[in-house]
């Protein structure tokens, strides 16, 4: 039975963890892919909230600035309009005062403010090296288009220097229906405080002011990428007109290009983010998702191949206890029948050897011979005894009994033995009676196998220096209760000691191993225990017994 069903069930329970791994990574599998398509999904969906929302902020930036301006363009109509402007009266007097007023109170046109004639001259400006005197606008096209629809402009400046970003915001000047010419402010957005281009409500933005048709007005410094087909592309007529999004890659890197329209004028604001920045956040959640969602498949899958290795250790220690309780079945009926021939031989060779002896009398050469052959067949005697024991089965028939008593009864029974091989046999017993429930025939066969051992061990140790001695012990701890022998020689071999208590394995030349397994067995029988324990010197073995309250 155990040779063919238990390693089919290992088998089978092997195969079945297999498949239950193999579910499990499935089923995981087809998870992780569903989490990893809805993250990746919401992914897509965050990112391209976050474009929209540079779209957004290039919008509000945009209205901004167009509200700043529109500020600018009052200003100036409000000087147009001012009774002192009048370039038909040849008096430039009450201009210039004005002028010189309204620029040293004026917190907006921080280049200057200047008064151009019906012909595009400059007339006067302040300061005067804002405008040189007779410099001439007459064929710059926002000067054509303002006189023609006498409108306000803002107009970006080709700059004369390469750290300057110039805007001039134009507002013709109109007396009885003629136009006579126009104020021009000048503003230089790279050093002016009062129109904050720059955009710092997205970390890493970058802020371009460009006219409609691409050509950059701020930053003073045109960025590399705006140049070129590509770039111009993006200003085609009617690209811009409600807003565009875009990608461009700058320094090798993607960005993410807002085009916002300032309305009424021929400007375009443009937001500028670098994608690894904006999506910095959104990518660490997801990577944080993507590894929490792999560490939870992991850990039941860790937790079922650890059940599963369990499982299959104690199928196949199983597997070895029945092969091994099968061999030690048929061993045991082969035993029984060898100890039962053996037996009743012993007790013949036992009477006859008796007869011979006769009364006591001065022993012979003969006399003694046959006393030996009669200790001889007593301990083969004792020897059938235990492998009948052990074929048998343990079946103990416990009654009361005081431990230390016990104890000293073995020490008495092997009191001769101990003097003829001068040994010293101790018992120590606790302070109070050690009372235990045991069957007390099984108890001393256990104890006497242990002490026959602690002999044999003696008479083989190589340190033969100091006097042999064997110590029975008794404890109690725990509710239990311990009788330990121990001996001073040479101890249990390493190599031996992991198979100690199996049937027929012995450390001696001339053991046969039924000792030890007999009194584990023995032991166990009982609710208790044999092991070897952890000694100095020599060997200690112990045996554990439940205690019973005296």
């Amino acid at each position: 039975m155990a040779g063919g069903t238990i390693p089919s069930l290992a088998a089978a329970h092997l195969r079945l963890g297999r498949a239950a791994v193999g579910i499990y990574l499935a089923a995981s599998a087809v998870a992780l892919s569903l989490l990893g398509a809805l993250l990746f999904t919401e992914q897509s969906h965050t990112e391209a909230e976050l474009r929209k929302q540079v779209l957004l902020q290039s919008a509000d930036r945009a209205h901004a600035l167009q509200n700043h301006l529109e500020l600018l363009t009052r200003e100036l109509r409000r000087l147009g309009l001012r009774s002192e402007v009048d370039l038909f009266d040849q008096n430039l007097e009450p201009e210039r005062s004005l002028l010189g007023v309204s620029h040293g109170s004026s917190t907006f046109f921080n280049l200057g403010v200047s008064i151009l004639g019906a012909d595009g001259a400059v007339v006067w400006a302040e300061p005067k090296r804002f405008l040189p005197v007779g410099q001439s606008f007459a064929s710059e096209p926002w000067f054509a288009g303002l006189s023609r629809t006498r409108s306000l402009r803002i107009v970006a400046v080709a700059p004369e220097r390469t750290d300057d970003s110039t805007l001039y915001v134009v507002s013709p000047i109109v007396r009885s229906h003629a136009f006579q010419g126009a104020i021009v402010g000048g503003i230089d957005l790279a050093s002016s405080h009062t129109l904050s281009i720059q955009d710092r409500s997205i970390a890493g933005a970058a802020t371009i002011l460009t006219t409609l048709d691409g050509r950059v007005v701020f930053p003073a410094r045109p960025p590399a990428f705006a140049s070129g087909p590509r770039w111009q592309r993006l200003f085609r007529k009617g690209g811009a007109a409600t807003g565009k999004l875009t990608e461009v890659e700058v320094d090798g890197r993607q960005n993410v290009l807002a085009i916002a329209p300032l309305e009424g004028t021929e400007l375009n604001l443009l937001l500028l983010v670098d994608e690894a920045t904006l999506f910095h956040s959104a990518r660490a959640r997801l990577q944080t998702r993507l590894a929490a969602g792999l560490l939870l498949a992991l850990l039941p899958l860790l937790a079922l191949i650890a059940l599963l290795r369990h499982s299959l250790r104690i199928f196949r220690q199983g597997e070895e206890r029945a092969m091994r309780e099968e061999r030690l079945q048929r061993v045991g009926e082969a035993a029984n029948l060898i100890a039962h021939e053996v037996k009743n031989s012993l007790n013949g060779i036992r009477m006859a050897a008796e007869l011979a002896v006769g009364p006591p009398q001065p022993k012979s050469r003969a006399e003694r011979a046959l006393a030996e052959l009669r200790g001889e067949i007593e301990r083969l005697s004792n020897f059938t005894g235990d492998l009948m024991t052990f074929s048998k089965g343990i079946k103990p028939r416990p009654t009361r009994l005081e431990l230390s008593e016990l104890a000293s009864k073995i020490s008495l029974l092997f009191e001769a033995k101990a003097t003829e091989e001068n040994v010293q046999v101790q018992v120590v017993p606790p302070p109070q009676p050690v009372w235990v429930s045991a069957d007390p025939q099984l108890l001393r066969v256990a104890l006497s196998n242990l002490v026959n051992n602690a002999f044999d061990a003696l008479s083989a140790r190589r340190d033969e220096s100091e006097r042999g001695r064997i110590e029975l012990r008794v404890e109690t701890s725990a509710g239990v209760a311990h009788l330990l022998v121990a001996d001073n020689a040479d101890g249990i071999p390493e190599h031996v000691r992991s198979r100690l208590f199996e049937p027929f394995q012995s450390g001696k030349a001339n053991g046969v191993g039924i000792g030890l397994s007999l009194g584990k067995r023995i032991a166990l029988a009982h609710g208790g225990d044999l092991e070897l324990v952890s000694s100095a010197r020599g060997a200690k073995f112990r045996l554990t017994l439940p205690r019973e309250e005296s």
